[in-house]
């Protein structure tokens, strides 16, 4: 199942559907000026979701998840000048944590954490 839709100056969206062993959706929004989503999802084993949005400048955001064994979060965003983020996460074993912000001139965190 694929749709293309355009309203105003852009607006795609494409479904992919497959039943049984994988389920992906992929969907492309344009909005404004930049407003991107990008999706994809896996049932059964693994679970995966990224999404990319672009707002105002920058903004971008993206996700992975695996559901099952190991689940993995990165987010990265821009608001103002820079501000990024960046999270890793796997349960069961590890937990990696790692974080960069930058506010007005520099500012940098970083976290590393094992668990287990």
């Amino acid at each position: 199942m694929s749709e293309i839709r355009d309203k105003g100056k852009h607006m795609r969206m494409s479904e992919v559907r497959e039943k049984g062993k994988h389920m992906r959706m992929s969907e492309v929004r344009d909005k404004g000026k930049h407003m991107r989503i990008f999706e994809v999802r896996d049932k059964g084993k693994h679970m995966r979701m990224s999404e990319v949005r672009d707002k105002g400048k920058h903004m971008r955001m993206s996700e992975v998840r695996d559901k099952g064994k190991y689940m993995r979060m990165s987010k990265v965003r821009d608001k103002g000048k820079h501000m990024w983020m960046s999270a890793v996460r796997d349960k069961g074993k590890h937990m990696w944590m790692s974080a960069v912000r930058d506010k007005a001139k520099h500012m940098w965190i970083s976290e590393v954490r094992d668990k287990g």
